[in-house]
């Protein structure tokens, strides 16, 4: 009898749920005008929808089909997303989203959004969020000592875990300098600061990067290693390293050059 009973009164909880949230909910058009509006005002950029639907299985949410987001400095292309609203704000009448999940993202960052970030402060997302086989292109970067190549990762699998004040993150892919790259680590919001590790099977720096130093330049090789990073904000970062150390060439000069690791 306890049992009927306690089953009716879920039913009754959830029809009313239903009924209570329902206007907010199916009003699709509604809420994608006002989230492509919240979408490019945060990120200042042209954010398009080609369709928006409303799911209930296997949880509540709305499916974005064909989402592309266009910036000077970076590109997302989003066959399709699902977004998961956050219910207590859901329940004041206010939109904001819960969780974030990506299936097949491509982005594409260009090499103006290095400069965007050299100031220290970059904005994270305080949600968790789900990438499942994204694809990421890196342009270039170059400074007075060396250059990255165009980067690749594929088939990457990301992590966000918001927990109070911290975010739990890990990532796992392929690159075009190494077959297996993984981060896993923490970030304190309030403190600012982070600790994390990186690891690479066969990795291969010339592949990487190159320099137009005189004295020495990577050589193609294959190492596994790993890096234990610490560090607060981008000026303040201390570096672990274990495992082999990439080959490298020492070229014979005419002259005495200085040779000095800053």
């Amino acid at each position: 009898m306890r049992l009927k009973y306690f089953i009716f009164l879920s039913l009754a909880l959830l029809l009313g749920l239903f009924v209570f949230l329902s206007p907010r909910i199916l009003a699709v058009d509604d809420i994608q005008s006002r989230l492509m509006q919240e979408a490019e005002k945060a990120l200042q950029a042209d954010v398009s929808v080609q369709e928006i639907r409303w799911r209930w299985a296997p949880l509540p949410h709305l499916t974005l089909l064909h989402a592309d987001i266009v910036h000077p400095d970076y590109e997302l292309r989003l066959p399709k997303s699902r977004i998961y609203p956050a219910w207590r704000a859901l329940l004041t009448g206010r939109i904001a989203v819960g969780s974030l999940e990506l299936l097949s993202p491509q982005a594409k960052i260009n090499s103006s959004l290095y400069n965007a970030v050299t100031d220290g402060t970059i904005q994270l997302p305080l949600l968790n969020i789900t990438i499942s086989n994204g694809t990421l292109s890196l342009a270039p970067y170059r400074n007075d000592h060396l250059r990255t190549k165009e980067t690749t990762f594929s088939d990457i699998a990301f992590k966000v875990r918001k927990k109070s004040n911290h975010l739990a993150i890990s990532l796992q892919s392929r690159t075009t300098f190494a077959p297996a790259f993984s981060i896993k680590g923490d970030i304190d919001l309030a403190a600012s600061s982070y600790a994390g590790t990186m690891e690479s099977r066969q990795f291969e720096l010339a592949r990487l990067v190159e320099t137009d130093n005189p004295v020495i330049r990577p050589l193609p090789s294959q190492v596994d290693l790993k890096c234990d990073v610490i560090g607060q904000g981008l000026h303040t970062v201390r570096i672990l390293f274990s495992g082999n150390i990439p080959s490298f060439s020492l070229q014979r000069l005419a002259e005495p050059v200085a040779f000095v690791f800053d």
